[in-house]
């Protein structure tokens, strides 16, 4: 018998989740298959403090992101090329977000003048993205 990964996740799935009694605070993603991710799908998830999206394959995450109490976002281990949306616009990205974890991707032309107006208690980033020369250590003080 395999282990069974998500591929997809239905739009409509929190619906089922938020109909009961059930108050979802974390939700865990993470090693799977997803390859894309639109922030509607999390829509309706009005409780969700913790997302866990870390070892998928993850190619690109759009949209505007409407969690207003999401306080950590774990993406490393994806397939990640640019900065998600979402996550840049005040007024898309939940104010209660102080943690994002962008290590391991394949990040490039990251944002910096707009990462610095991110509201992050802590953030990590992958080594060779760091290393590149439009990244200076005063460039990222956020």
């Amino acid at each position: 018998m395999g282990v069974e990964v998500l591929r997809s996740i239905r739009p409509s799935v929190h619906n089922e989740v938020e109909a009961g009694d059930l108050v979802l605070t974390l939700l865990d993603l993470s090693s799977n298959s997803l390859k894309s991710i639109e922030w509607h799908i999390f829509t309706g998830l009005d409780s969700l403090e913790v997302l866990l999206l870390y070892n998928n394959h993850l190619e690109s995450i759009s949209g505007s992101m409407r969690l207003h109490k999401l306080r950590s976002l774990y993406l490393s281990n994806n397939q990640l090329h640019n900065f998600p949306e979402g996550l840049l616009s005040p007024k898309d990205r939940p104010q209660t977000l102080r943690v994002v974890d962008l290590s391991y991707n394949h990040l490039q032309d990251l944002p910096i003048e707009k990462m610095k107006d991110l509201p992050l208690s802590f953030s990590v980033l992958a080594a060779e993205v760091l290393d590149s020369p439009e990244c200076s250590p005063s460039s990222l003080e956020l």
